[in-house]
């Protein structure tokens, strides 16, 4: 589309003949119009715009851009004819609306011409409603899915925090560990535990935990803590002073895909009530300082006998909340044990749209629904998987389900080696309203930078706080340089040509410290020693409190533009030597 743009917007400024109208106007597919900058009356009009808009020609020609707009979005209208100025390209996402009262997000892209005479802008418009809606879409779901497991771990029926293995920062904790520790979630999660959880006066419990919490993060396996005294400081009104309670603590790593221990599972379970029953009469001492043997096993027997029931009630939970999420996020769990049988949850009869009593989920069944071209694909992953002896993998597959609907899946698996033999375990889930809307976006992406790169238009941007300026790969190409080029700020500035250096500087301070909008046009010296004509634009951004933190612009070629105005003063001036 922006290939025909330069010489569209060409022939409109220096008079199109009759079939050139007819080719790059009236055939063109995107809607187009021309309007009056001064009345902004619409003066001309395509059979593109015509059929998206509803209107006939007559009733198109009797509106103004106004008309064109949602009622609520014609402040914004005015305030941006108000920063255009004349003679250059203009681009930007706003919302029309069809003669019917629909409303629909677009993409507009103008330019300043002279038409029959008159000051006018040549707008040629593109739909991206179906665009901007797929990529809410995803943005919702991955909030929602966020939204989901955190309220799902919150509500753990247990007594359980996720710790950084490295930094010791509280990063999640369930209610019930909240209301175990007496604290609030907003003054614990980001914190460092052993700041919020200091030891009592002669205490020496935070070296015990930090040697667990070390001991589960270089093993890779869960440690389980002997019985736990922690002296409480006991409210005034009860006496003051502390009181001994006893905690069962199990920490656990939670390996990712380079299994490397990142977060540890801390689970504290409080058991005080329990030891004073196992040990009536007594102050619920450390087993360390019993002397009695039998009274020192017969308070370890009950360490155990505790831990075990509350990581079994701690299991069942889980297990519920596990079904939950199943649900919810349309995930599926399976393992292949020792024997090589495939094992399903439920969710996965549902994700592959089958059921137990008439689908058996054997691997030739498997593979038998997958689609021919990911099939390939799949195997060599398995078979790399087996010689790896433990190498996690990814797949992201299509599957076709009875009904004859075909769904991407995605599926992570590992691998480990128990006693019976090599076992093979992992999740399903179904992505593929994901999977549609990251396409569409990527092909709207693709043609997006497609139409930049003919326009030769590019982007920018600088933080002010870092320094960092931001070129986009035709920006970089722009300036002679290769995509991904990273200049610093006096890379930048030794591209533009020495007569320019001042009055862009100026121009650009002007943005940082009052917000002003940069319009410039300019010479840049390539990386090849090429002189290029260049218009570089730019506006603020704002945080919260209303301070500039970023400039964000756009970066064109103007060069052909340069080329046809001075050709035609010199066509002009031996027009009037002639006459």
């Amino acid at each position: 589309m922006a290939f025909y743009l330069p010489f569209v917007f060409g022939l409109v400024h220096w008079g199109m003949q009759l079939e050139d109208r007819e080719i790059f106007f009236e055939r063109h597919p995107d809607p187009m119009c021309i309007f009056d900058r001064e009345s902004l009356g619409i003066i001309d009009v395509n059979a593109a715009a015509l059929a998206k808009y509803g209107y006939n020609r007559a009733e198109f020609l009797a509106l103004t851009l106004a008309d064109l707009r949602p009622a609520e979005d014609l402040p914004r209208l005015k305030a941006l004819l108000e920063i255009e100025r004349a003679g250059h390209f203009a681009a930007g996402n706003i919302r029309h609306r069809t003669k019917s009262g629909q409303v629909f997000e677009v993409e507009i892209i103008s330019h300043p011409v002279t038409y029959k005479k008159r000051n006018a802008e040549m707008v040629m418009v593109r739909d991206v409603s179906e665009i901007r809606a797929a990529e809410r879409a995803a943005q919702q779901a991955r909030e929602r899915e966020e939204y989901q497991f955190k309220t799902l771990f919150e509500a753990v029926p247990g007594s359980i925090a996720v710790i950084a293995a490295d930094t010791h920062i509280v990063v999640a904790a369930s209610d019930a560990f909240l209301a175990m520790a007496g604290i609030r979630r907003e003054d614990l999660v980001g914190a460092n535990l052993f700041d919020k959880f200091p030891d009592a006066p002669g205490g020496d419990g935070s070296a015990s935990l930090r040697a667990s919490l070390h001991c589960a993060a270089v093993s890779g396996s869960p440690d389980v803590m002997p019985l736990q005294r922690y002296a409480v400081e006991r409210p005034a009104n009860e006496g003051g002073g502390f009181v001994d309670r006893y905690f069962s603590v199990v920490n656990t790593p939670l390996l990712p895909k380079d299994r490397s221990v990142q977060f540890i599972l801390h689970r504290v379970e409080e058991v005080t009530e329990l030891v004073k029953q196992g040990l009536t009469g007594l102050d619920a001492p450390s087993p360390e300082t019993l002397s009695d043997p039998s009274l020192r096993l017969g308070l370890e027997l009950l360490q155990r006998s505790d831990e075990l029931k509350v990581a079994n009630t701690w299991l069942q939970g889980q297990a519920a909340n596990l079904h939950t999420a199943e649900r919810l996020l349309k995930i599926g769990f399976w393992q292949v044990d020792a024997t090589g049988a495939l094992h399903w949850s439920d969710t996965m009869f549902a994700l592959y749209g089958v059921t137990r009593e008439t689908f058996s989920p054997t691997r030739e069944n498997v593979l038998a629904l997958m689609h021919p071209d990911d099939l390939e694909m799949v195997l060599q992953g398995a078979e790399l998987q087996r010689q790896s002896g433990g190498l996690t993998q990814a797949f992201t597959f299509r599957t076709r389900r009875p009904n004859g609907e075909l769904i991407w899946i995605r599926g992570v698996s590992d691998f480990v080696m128990s006693p019976d033999g090599p076992l093979a375990y992992g999740v399903s889930q179904d992505v593929t309203d994901q999977v549609k809307a990251e396409r569409r976006l990527h092909e709207a992406t693709e043609s997006e930078r497609l139409a930049a790169r003919l326009a030769r238009l590019g982007g920018w941007s600088f933080e002010i706080a870092t320094k960092r300026l931001y070129w986009s790969d035709a920006t970089s190409e722009i300036h002679g340089e290769l995509p991904g080029y990273s200049p610093s700020t006096e890379d930048s500035t030794r591209h533009i040509a020495p007569e320019y250096r001042d009055r862009v500087a100026t121009a650009f301070a002007a943005c940082i410290q009052n917000g002003k909008y940069v319009d410039e046009v300019l010479q840049i010296i390539t990386s090849q020693n090429k002189r290029v004509w260049v218009r570089a634009t730019g506006e603020p951004e704002y945080d919260k409190n209303g301070k500039i933190v970023l400039i964000r612009g756009a970066f064109q070629d103007i060069s052909e533009i340069i080329a046809v105005r001075e050709e035609s003063s010199r066509l002009a001036q031996r027009l009037a030597q002639t006459l």
